[in-house]
């Protein structure tokens, strides 16, 4: 308490903390009660740093409580230039009841620090806005056919006289190595911590499936005149009791490659098979809507919009029909989006224990421009383009082996990040997907996708491709789905020792 106070500090006080100013000029009560907004405004901020993250989560993604976000930044810039202006006119009081003048240069402090609170709330309210606007975009679109799966039973296999060579043999009790770590019965079923799902539906049959896709474009809009196809696909399974997860990569050339046996067939939602590639799916029914439901009143232009929902209701209803899982959910992204969100990553790349050398001489970037490829087996980190080069790469071997490094890059991004810590990069997040990234899901499911993705083991992550070797061992489509559906009955991947583990290097 000053008996001669300035205005000038008392508004910078109550800037600083409001309420403090008015003590500084001589009024504790009111400098009390202008206190106490800001004191339970931070027991609230403590309140959700120290509680479950999921809770920031479901701010986020809740329109309601988003918008009220808001509004009460709004109210608080108000409220933040009132205690500075209430703590100024008392200082300036008084002074002149002590008959001192103020400082001529005791208003221009206080513009500047209105104009500062005004950056300091503008910023935060402009990000609101933008993030509100971005995820308003998530409409749920509705891509996925409806289907009731067909009973399944364990898999019929032929007995193999010798393994084929991307399977390998798991005597009774050993453990040996997989592409997915070593292999051995779990002791114990394990269980997925306290969840909340009630009232869920993709969780209603305990299982959440969900079609993950890479399209070839390089457009800045998504998709371009000659977009897309879907050269990645893969199904990301999680069993919700057990938060047990299974990554099964489809090749981009499934039924068209030599190899594939006779009885495998890609059904589609009117009871015909697709004839070509099941990357080409995608494209074939965004460019024929009169052989392909879904994007009503939209033409053959439909296959240069990412978002064409044609396209992606017959690949999720192919893909649904073969697995004989109930897809939940799409998330798909382009070249130019892949090296735009690992880049937005912290740290701007991501650690990865590239298994073998892998060189390509004629390989282009998302920029379409040719570079070589060059990576020596050992952990590495690797930025956007870098990280693209190591899934998207083939030329060396095959599309099966890069299938295998995409499920391996997967499998590093989540063991290194925590899903909800992504909170902190949620700006440049939104900025690489906003014209790069599809999702089915409504708004509403995003706090639900990120607590089950946080309390997935990506150490214990199963790991399967469908390469025509791979089916070999089946019989017929039946099979194949079994082999889907029974996966979390199969001895859980144990975890690598955490002190053997070299990436990312501690």
């Amino acid at each position: 308490m000053s008996l001669n106070p300035s205005p000038a500090i008392a508004a910078l006080l109550s800037f600083l903390f409001p309420g403090v100013g008015q003590i500084y000029a001589g009024d504790l009560r009111k400098g009390v009660l202008w206190a106490l907004p800001m004191l339970l405004f931070i027991l609230a901020i403590i309140w959700l740093l120290i509680g479950p993250k999921i809770s920031i989560v479901g701010l986020i993604t809740n329109p309601q409580t988003r918008m009220a976000i808001v509004v009460l930044n709004v109210a608080f810039f108000l409220y933040h230039v009132a205690a500075m202006i209430d703590a100024y006119s008392l200082a300036r009081a008084e002074r002149y009841r002590g008959f001192s003048r103020t400082s001529s240069t005791a208003p221009v402090v206080l513009a500047g620090l209105v104009a500062l609170t005004m950056v300091l709330h503008g910023i935060p309210e402009a990000y609101a806005l933008d993030v509100d606007k971005f995820l308003n975009t998530f409409a749920g679109h509705d891509v996925v056919p409806s289907f009731t799966p067909r009973p399944t039973t364990a898999p019929s296999t032929t007995p193999l006289a010798t393994p084929s060579p991307d399977v390998t043999a798991v005597p009774s009790g050993s453990v040996e190595p997989t592409p997915s770590g070593p292999v051995g019965p779990s002791p114990t079923p394990r269980a997925c911590p306290q969840v909340d799902f009630a009232g869920w539906g993709p969780a209603a049959d305990g299982r959440l499936n969900i079609l993950l896709s890479g399209s070839d474009s390089r457009s800045d809009e998504g998709a371009g005149t000659n977009s897309i196809r879907t050269d990645s696909m893969m199904l990301l399974s999680i069993e919700i009791a057990t938060c047990k997860a299974a990554l099964f990569s489809f090749p981009r050339n499934m039924n068209c490659a030599v190899g594939y046996p006779a009885w495998f067939h890609i059904p589609l939602e009117n009871g015909q098979d697709y004839p070509l590639c099941l990357n080409y799916l995608w494209r074939s029914a965004a460019a024929n809507p009169n052989n392909y439901p879904g994007s009503v009143g939209i033409g053959p232009e439909c296959q240069a919009q990412f978002d064409c929902e044609r396209g992606w209701r017959a690949l999720t209803g192919a893909i649904q029909i073969f697995a004989n899982q109930q897809i939940d959910g799409v998330i798909a992204v382009n070249l130019k989006g892949f090296v735009a969100l690992v880049e937005a990553l912290p740290g701007h790349g991501v650690w990865i224990d590239v298994p073998e050398a892998l060189h390509d001489d004629v390989y282009h970037d998302s920029q379409q421009r040719p570079i070589v490829v060059d990576f020596q087996p050992g952990c590495q980190f690797l930025d956007g383009e870098e990280a693209l080069a190591f899934a998207r790469s083939r030329h060396q071997d095959s599309d099966y082996q890069r299938a295998r490094r995409q499920q391996i890059f997967l499998q590093q991004v989540r063991k290194q990040l925590d899903p909800l810590a992504l909170l902190g990069s949620l700006d440049s997040l939104l900025l690489a997907a906003q014209e790069n990234l599809f999702m089915s899901f409504e708004q509403s499911d995003f706090q639900y996708l990120a607590q089950i993705a946080s309390h997935v083991d990506a150490d214990r992550l199963y790991r399967y491709d469908f390469a025509p070797n791979k089916l070999n061992d089946f019989n017929s489509m039946d099979d194949l789905a079994a082999k889907i559906y029974n996966i979390f009955s199969e001895p859980e991947p144990e975890p690598n020792n955490n002190n053997e583990d070299p990436c990312p290097p501690r």
